[in-house]
């Protein structure tokens, strides 16, 4: 066991920690059924009696002897070095480990690391921490957008370079059933990326946008969840997104800036909503210029990538009639269950730190083809989203 989190080193960012001590407040809190159990996979956990950073599933676990009311009950230690980079085959039997360690009827996942939407990781490894490129940048499409520093005020911490492709994340969830993924991580609520995560469960939680660095509210999660889940689970990730939002909006998170933005999609919605916009007939270069559309980040270079779904369509005036938009309309609400935001959203994309005021909000974002990004096409002709909407085209 291990009983004083705080002192454990997280590369120089606390708020792993901080994630993990909300969340012990409320198993301290809350009678739990045997069922109810909190478990966490760290990457990085180094503490009295471990030499250098290890891989480690502890469950935190109620303990009234302990000052905060809950310890950490390590169940595996991973070897030095292994499991030390993430990869599908490495989430797959971490998740495989958990799940024969810790039995249960039902099981929903919050997954905290670095976002970014469909964007692959390919054009990663010629990035500094600074932004800067190296090489050509035809082989790194998305090398300018790519810019993690230390100490950035959104959600960075989880270490450079270590990422997984949305197909990849899927693929090393597929072999299990989930009731909910929280995705605390930026830009996930994305019509590309949950649409190719689609089979994974019932239910997601995600930002369309960036999400403070101090992620969500954990104490508030733990709680809810374990108050609703059982009665109705479609209610009881409403109150977590709601919770979430409420929590910047009334400045208790400690990240200092009121900005959140959020969307609980359900996913048996999900090919409808792709065959409403499919029906719309999109074009490739039917887009000349995005003015005025909402985007969600301040990316200047090669121009926005992520833009407010319904304000797309919406605005596309030539190509869809209003009955067609309506029908399109109609599938987005049964679709995207839940949505706030706050009336500013923060973006330190690409080191351009600033806030962006919300004008239109439908919880999910989407790419737009159209000159200015045209060289990230050949990657997003890759999605399933892509296939399936523009039919190839």
């Amino acid at each position: 066991m291990y009983d004083n989190i705080e002192n454990i080193d997280r590369r120089g960012n606390s708020y792993f920690a901080k994630n993990v001590h909300a969340a012990g407040k409320a198993v301290a809190q809350e009678v739990l059924d045997p069922d109810e159990r909190v478990v966490v996979f760290d990457r990085n956990f180094k503490a009295e009696g471990y030499t250098g950073a290890r891989s480690v599933v502890y469950e935190i676990v109620k303990d009234a002897s302990q000052t905060d009311g809950f310890r950490l009950e390590i169940l595996r230690v991973y070897e030095s070095g292994e499991n030390a980079n993430l990869s599908t085959e490495v989430m797959a039997a971490v998740v495989g480990d958990i799940r024969r360690v810790v039995p249960a009827p039902h099981y929903g996942l919050a997954f905290g690391s670095h976002g970014k939407g469909w964007l692959q990781r390919a054009y990663s490894g010629n990035v500094s921490r600074s932004g800067n490129t190296d090489g050509d940048m035809s082989q790194a499409p998305f090398a300018d957008l790519w810019s993690e520093r230390e100490n950035s005020l959104t959600r960075y911490f989880q270490g450079y370079g270590e990422k997984l492709d949305v197909s990849e994340f899927r693929d090393a969830l597929d072999d299990w059933a989930w009731d909910f993924i929280l995705l605390d991580d930026c830009f996930m609520a994305s019509a590309e990326a949950l649409y190719e995560m689609r089979s994974l469960t019932d239910y997601f939680i995600a930002s369309p946008t960036e999400i403070m660095a101090a992620g969500f509210p954990y104490d508030m999660v733990v709680s809810i969840l374990f108050q609703e889940w059982e009665n109705n689970l479609e209610n009881s990730v409403v109150d977590v997104a709601d919770a979430f939002v409420e929590a910047y909006r009334s400045g208790t998170m400690e990240s200092g800036y009121p900005h959140a933005t959020v969307a609980v999609v359900k996913t048996s919605e999900l090919d409808a909503l792709a065959e409403s916009v499919k029906r719309l007939n999109l074009r490739l270069n039917e887009v000349t210029g995005v003015g005025g559309i909402q985007y969600y980040e301040r990316f200047t270079t090669p121009g926005h990538v992520f833009f407010d779904l319904d304000d797309y369509i919406s605005r596309i005036r030539a190509s869809v009639t209003p009955t067609e938009y309506n029908e399109f309309k109609a599938q987005l609400d049964r679709t995207v269950v839940f949505k706030d935001h706050t009336e500013y959203f923060f973006s330190a994309a690409q080191l351009n730190n600033g806030t962006v005021k919300v004008e239109h909000y439908s919880g999910l974002n989407v790419f737009i083809p159209w000159s200015q990004t045209a060289r990230l096409v050949n990657w997003y002709q890759q999605t399933e989203w892509y296939k399936y909407v523009y039919g190839g085209n």
